[in-house]
């Protein structure tokens, strides 16, 4: 048949000098008549025959031997493939949360600068961990074992790296948040402290001299709020408390000047009643003496109509 005939072929094809049929002519019974034990030639060939057919397996069991070992020399390399291609998945990860970092925290970090920050030297290391020379990209192609040990190696250190400078970036980003914090704190500490002195000096001012007196009272009891204030670090409390204070102290002044005008009002009513309480007393004063002469005439005038 087509298809025994083909896989014959295929036998004979890769034994082609090892013909189990003729061997078993050549190692079979001589015909009738002929002494094999007489006949070199036969004997010498058989001989060739076995050597060759030992030497046929000991070549196939090398064949195999090497096609076993390549295979398993495969079966290992793509192992080590597998094994890198997993570690550099994980790499791929430490690297995007460090660019995520960068292109986030980091970023909006680096836009504070030195005069915003209590120490400046939080702006400084921060720049040099922006601009660390990062590790060169890997790529999990190899042609060995050895080759593959030597990826592993580099994508551990280079794990290492982003772990390191993850850690690090991070610390330099907090450093330089906590120094900004810092400064807006005394900034803020410093703009409320400002405005108390002044809501004092306005205090000091109005003692005793405002017409409403309540607004002194809740001026004082503002302060000592805002000076409890200013030892904290609620920046948005502090800042919020400055214009409570400028208030207080405009009704404070405002009471202030409403005393003085009434003062004034009140010195000008008394120096007008005094003035005409003065004038009443001048012409009471007039009127008497004008009746002091007018009797006095009167008696003169009496006494020289008796003389007559």
């Amino acid at each position: 048949m087509v298809t025994d005939d083909r896989s014959n072929a295929e036998v004979g094809t890769q034994t082609e000098f090892i013909n189990a049929q003729e061997i078993a002519k050549l190692t079979a019974a001589p015909p009738p008549g002929r002494d094999p034990q007489g006949d070199p030639d036969h004997r010498m060939y058989v001989r060739m025959v076995v050597a060759s057919l030992a030497a046929l397996i000991v070549i196939a069991l090398g064949i195999g031997a090497v096609a076993m070992v390549h295979h398993r020399s495969q079966e290992q390399l793509s192992a080590h493939r597998a094994q890198c291609e997993q570690a550099l998945a994980d790499l791929h990860g430490r690297a995007a949360q460090y660019d995520q970092l960068v292109g986030g925290d980091a970023l909006e970090a680096a836009k504070i600068t030195d005069i915003q920050v209590a120490d400046t030297k939080t702006v400084v290391a921060l720049d040099e961990q922006l601009h660390a020379q990062m590790p060169e990209a890997v790529t999990c192609s190899a042609v060995s074992i050895d080759g593959y040990d030597d990826l592993m190696a580099q994508i551990s250190d280079n794990g290492e790296w982003y772990d390191a400078h993850i850690e690090s970036l991070q610390s330099a980003v907090a450093q330089v948040q906590a120094s900004k914090q810092e400064k807006d704190v005394k900034d803020a500490q410093g703009a409320l402290g400002d405005k108390i002195r002044e809501a004092r000096t306005e205090l000091d001012l109005g003692r005793d001299k405002v017409l409403d007196a309540s607004t002194y009272t809740a001026l004082e009891a503002l302060i000592g709020q805002a000076e409890t204030l200013a030892k904290g670090n609620d920046i948005e409390a502090m800042e919020a408390m400055a214009p409570r204070l400028a208030d207080a102290m405009a009704k404070v002044h405002a009471s202030r000047e409403a005393k003085v005008a009434d003062d004034e009002r009140k010195a000008k009513e008394a120096e007008g009643k005094k003035k005409a309480e003065e004038e009443a007393r001048k012409k009471a004063e007039e009127e008497a003496k004008a009746k002091e002469r007018a009797a006095k005439e009167k008696e003169s005038k009496d006494a020289r109509s008796k003389d007559r």
